[in-house]
């Protein structure tokens, strides 16, 4: 099995433009493809996507993009962690909400006790 096959067209193609000077970004892609694919099964796998997606956001937009709409065509064992994945992602991103919306009010509350004005 070759290492440099990923799923999606998104990096079908940019294996095609990418030189082997930029091999440990094209890895990086690799493995946030496979957390995307694959369900999320413990912290380290969560932290590790988190920071994956917020260094490379367009990738991972492109990629879920391709992946929730059908463009790519996983073999058994991908589309049954596929299924899975969604309701992890979803899991991620409502907390993710929360947490922005808490923190948010946290900062509102604190910037009106210390005397600021709405």
């Amino acid at each position: 099995m070759n290492r440099f096959c990923p799923v999606t067209y998104y990096l079908r193609d940019r294996l095609h433009r990418t030189s082997y000077e930029d091999i440990d970004e094209f890895r990086q892609l690799l493995l946030l493809e496979r957390l995307i694919l694959q369900p999320l099964r413990g912290w380290f796998e969560e932290a590790l996507f988190v920071g994956l997606r917020d260094q490379f956001p367009e990738e991972t937009r492109t990629m879920m993009f391709e992946i929730r709409f059908g463009f790519v065509m996983p073999d058994q064992q991908t589309a049954t962690g596929l299924r899975r994945t969604r309701s992890e992602l979803l899991r991620l991103r409502e907390s993710r909400r929360i947490e922005h919306r808490e923190h948010m009010w946290r900062e509102r509350a604190a910037w009106f006790a210390a005397g600021g004005l709405p």
